[in-house]
């Protein structure tokens, strides 16, 4: 028995540093994520909240979605080579075999290494961020997730799509820097058009006034923009920070239609006028205004 005891040292000595590699790699793992997002968070306490629309929370954001797994993987590569050296494999012909493997395997998986080269021009032109709303590849939604190979996105139903970095040709950002609110509005051409300019004109002060932080600048009332079928087509733009000309233009043209109606202008809509004549039936559509 006390043979064994004393053999028990260089019988688990083999067994020792392999262990240690797990701990240590483990211990460094948990480190580096609590280190980053530390720092994340200090950058969003410093800098995230001075509103002045840089998108500073929204970048630190895909910074640390990208950060974290990529981490992981630079401390799993390094332990895991000295866990095999731990373990008395020689690692040159590994390292020799990696590399003619590496090159094998960029040979054939150029969509991926296209996919990473794609990704990391995303990070450093900053083209997107995580909660930016966009338009990749024909799929539009809020950028819920970022990583150098691939970047998801949520659509209004709510659907999850994964788009491959390497397929993102054209970037169409509705979230960087400053939005418009375009506001589009058809009247009758019997309707008062100097009146209802005037209307526009006038529920764009009161929106300024009641929300700034939400309209940047004094409205740009375009007026007739177009002579269509069946309406005479109005255009009012409301510059607003990003992200914000959604629900601005839905304010907006909330108030218009309370002002419209109170002042007696009308919308523009579909109508279908029956008319007989000579024992024939004839259809003229066009629209109609309340008379």
């Amino acid at each position: 028995m006390l043979e064994l005891l004393d053999r028990l040292p260089h019988i688990l000595a083999p067994y020792l540093r392999p262990l240690a590699t797990l701990l240590l790699w483990w211990f460094l793992d948990q480190a580096s994520r609590r280190l980053i997002r530390r720092f994340a968070a200090g950058v969003r306490s410093r800098w995230g909240g001075e509103g002045n629309g840089s998108g500073v929370e929204q970048r630190v954001d895909t910074l640390e979605h990208l950060a974290l797994p990529l981490a992981r993987v630079v401390l799993g590569a390094i332990l895991g080579l000295s866990f095999l050296g731990s373990l008395g494999i020689d690692l040159r012909p590994v390292l020799t075999g990696l590399g003619v493997a590496s090159l094998g395997i960029s040979l054939a998986a150029q969509n991926i290494l296209r996919d990473f080269l794609n990704g990391f021009f995303v990070v450093l032109e900053n083209q997107y961020n995580v909660g930016d709303v966009v338009t990749l590849g024909g799929h539009s939604g809020v950028v819920e997730g970022f990583t150098l190979r691939a970047t998801r996105l949520r659509n209004l139903d709510g659907e999850l799509i994964i788009l491959p970095n390497g397929a993102v040709t054209t970037v169409v950002n509705q979230t960087k820097g400053w939005s418009v609110a375009k506001v589009e509005v058809g009247i009758p051409y019997e309707a008062d058009v100097r009146k209802a300019l005037g209307l526009l004109e006038a529920v764009a002060e009161e929106l300024a006034l009641e929300r700034p932080q939400d309209v940047l600048e004094p409205a740009t009332v375009q007026g007739i923009v177009d002579f269509r079928d069946s309406d005479v087509l109005l255009r009012v733009l409301l510059k607003t920070p990003p992200g914000q000309h959604w629900e601005v233009g839905r304010q907006y043209r909330l108030k218009l239609k309370d002002h419209f109606d109170r002042a007696g202008v009308d919308f523009a809509y579909p109508r279908l006028d029956l008319q007989v004549k000579g024992g024939s039936l004839e259809l003229y559509r066009g629209t109609a205004s309340r008379a």
